[in-house]
């Protein structure tokens, strides 16, 4: 609908989303002609791809709006029809389209003129039909029962897959340890694409599937009352996930499945965001390394991470709109989310420092293989770690680009080395981050290092 809608007050202070009212609205049913999936990409342009009939019948299923809620009412049969019956007699595409910038008319004129191209159904009201066969053949059974967030406890049983987290503040080497574990997982010879790493995260920090699961939207919620409810909403995912992976999670038979997140594990109101009972690889790197890399990772200068790295409010990246597809994810500041997650007692951690996985990458790697429960075949983690080197890694990402660049950055895999800092950050920098977290950089053996480079520069 391109008529400009009657445009009402926020949603919330803050957030750049609105209530509308429609311009006009139709009140008789319509045949449906053609279904289209938008997602956003971290491409340039806009493209769009037909989907087959068995995608698009699990495309429509994320996207139901609160699918819970039809569950608790008793119209899971219902909604199975509909599904089905769209995914076999409506054409469905999916539009792919830049994160930054948002190219709205652009998207909009791709729409309309693929709508053009496919046309009408050749079964006008087909969907309809369908669904109406269905509920005749329904009609007689009971609704179908709700279906309960399952537990943790019930589906960790022996032989089943499990969970590793891999944690760490932005930039401490979690996207090459993902790479390594993607390579040591597949070990077909080639190295793996960087665009497919081991990684089940995003499952566990949909905004969608949290507010499924609430039945009702996050977006009106505090950080404190998000915070709340997420461990459990992520104990629930986790349940579903071990007992039967989705299609891309890349878990091993009987073995773990690694999620990823940038998150503190609570907040400093002590509020935990993250289910117990699972295992955590913690990677800390040195902070006068971190404010380096983040920087260039977000095309900042070096004394805003420096900010950011101090900062109690400090978040994952944000769209630049407010509004994102993802759980706004708390990252306090280094020092916090550091102590955060190696002094909780609720998960077992194993914490691998940069520095070490560098120095002595077989040694240190094949040490989060045997935690995270792999078995070590020191053969097959040789051939991990020298397809995931770092040559090889740019490579990659200059020839196919890496989704997981920031889209203001020139590129994401810049050095991979230590001690850069050296160079880069004045005696100024380095006393700023010794004196907001000297007390944790002391406890990870990276403080003696900073002073004495200070003592002789005096």
């Amino acid at each position: 609908m391109r008529d400009p809608p009657e445009v009402r007050s926020r949603v919330r202070p803050g957030l750049e989303k609105y209530w509308a009212k429609p311009s006009s609205a139709c009140a008789e049913a319509l045949p449906v002609h053609v279904a289209i999936v938008l997602t956003p990409s971290h491409g340039t342009d806009i493209r769009m791809e037909a989907v087959p009939p068995n995608d698009a019948f699990w495309l429509l299923g994320e996207h139901i709006h609160r699918r819970r809620a039809l569950h608790a009412m008793g119209q899971r049969s219902t909604l199975f029809g509909v599904a089905t019956a769209m995914a076999r007699q409506v054409p469905m595409l999916q539009a792919w389209r830049p994160r930054h910038p948002f190219l709205l008319e652009e998207l909009a004129n791709h729409v309309e003129a693929r709508i053009a191209d496919v046309g009408s159904t050749s079964d006008e009201g087909s969907v309809a039909t369908g669904v109406a066969r269905h509920r005749e053949s329904t009609a007689a059974a009971p609704p179908a029962p709700a279906r309960s967030a399952p537990s943790v406890a019930k589906t960790a049983r022996s032989g089943a897959p499990s969970l590793v987290w891999i944690a760490c503040w932005p930039k401490a080497g979690s996207t090459w340890l993902r790479t390594v574990l993607t390579n040591y997982l597949g070990d077909d010879g080639q190295p793996a694409s960087i665009n497919a790493l081991v990684d089940v995260g995003r499952w566990f920090n949909s905004r969608d599937g949290f507010d499924e699961y609430l039945g009702f939207d996050s977006s009106h919620m505090t950080e404190e009352e998000r915070s709340h409810h997420l461990a459990q909403f992520r104990a629930a995912v986790a349940a579903e996930l071990l007992v039967a992976p989705r299609s891309g999670t890349k878990a091993v038979a009987h073995g773990p499945m690694f999620a990823k997140t940038h998150e503190a594990y609570r907040l400093p109101s002590g509020t935990p965001r993250f289910p117990g009972g699972a295992k955590v690889i913690y990677l800390i790197r040195n902070p006068l390394d971190v404010a380096i890399s983040y920087a260039h990772h977000l095309n900042r200068p070096i004394a805003h991470t420096i900010g950011l790295m101090n900062r109690w409010q400090a978040h994952g990246a944000l769209d630049p709109d407010g509004i994102q597809g993802r759980i706004p994810e708390p990252m306090t500041t280094w020092s916090n989310h550091a102590l955060s997650w190696t002094e909780q007692v609720e998960q077992t951690v194993h914490v691998a420092r940069y520095e070490d996985l560098l120095a002595d990458p077989r040694g240190s790697f094949g040490a989060i293989v045997r935690f995270a429960g792999l078995g070590l075949d020191d053969a097959r983690l040789d051939r991990a770690i020298e397809n995931s080197a770092f040559h090889r890694l740019q490579a990659q990402e200059a020839k196919e680009g890496f989704k997981e660049k920031s889209p203001t950055a020139p590129s994401f895999f810049r050095a991979g080395r230590a001690g850069t800092w050296r160079g880069r950050l004045t005696p100024e920098q380095i006393q700023a981050i010794i004196d907001a977290h000297g007390h944790v950089m002391e406890r990870f053996d990276y403080l003696h290092e900073a002073q004495q480079f200070l003592s002789a520069k005096n």
